[in-house]
């Protein structure tokens, strides 16, 4: 059996501000619990500090989820490498869309390189991380662009899914 360390990439699996705030708490009195002479974990005081750092982070981040605060990044470093294209003379999500399946084109040429050569290629396999990338920066600018919360609509997609095949 393998031990592993509570906070270990613990906070990598949050998703939302209230996640990264709970698991960074729950990381920490598993901590306090394992820790001789510590004294008593106070969860009810716990979680009013997460309470009000929750409250603090919002106000500073504005409520946002990991993924609108990457596309923001990914939104201002488009402009200011491609000032031209927000210049409001042009429809972003028609040039993100039309981007985004240019970068796609290019994952499928990678994979059919794949598929077609024979062992483990570096340069291909490096080639098609860069594509992805493409393809992720892409997807969150178009969401951004057009004001949809990818977190929450893959959230709404899995409860669908799980509502149609979760049985199986």
């Amino acid at each position: 059996m393998t031990t592993t360390d509570p906070g270990e990439r613990y906070l990598d699996k949050a998703d939302t501000l209230e996640d990264l705030v709970f698991q960074a708490l729950g990381a920490a009195s598993a901590c306090w619990a394992n820790l001789e002479g510590a004294g008593v974990f106070e969860s009810d005081r716990a979680k009013a500090i997460g309470d009000e750092l929750l409250e603090r982070l919002r106000a500073h981040l504005g409520g946002y989820t990991k993924l609108q605060l990457l596309a923001g990044e990914m939104r201002a470093n488009s402009e200011r490498w491609f000032p031209q294209l927000h210049d409001g003379t042009k429809d972003l999500s028609v040039f993100y869309a039309l981007g985004l399946a240019g970068e796609v084109g290019e994952v499928a040429n990678v994979v059919k390189k794949m598929q077609r050569d024979t062992g483990f290629d570096v340069a291909l396999y490096a080639g098609l991380a860069a594509e992805l990338a493409d393809v992720f920066v892409y997807l969150l600018l178009l969401a951004d662009e057009c004001g949809v919360d990818l977190l929450l609509e893959y959230r709404h997609k899995v409860t669908v899914n799980e509502q149609r095949w979760g049985n199986r």
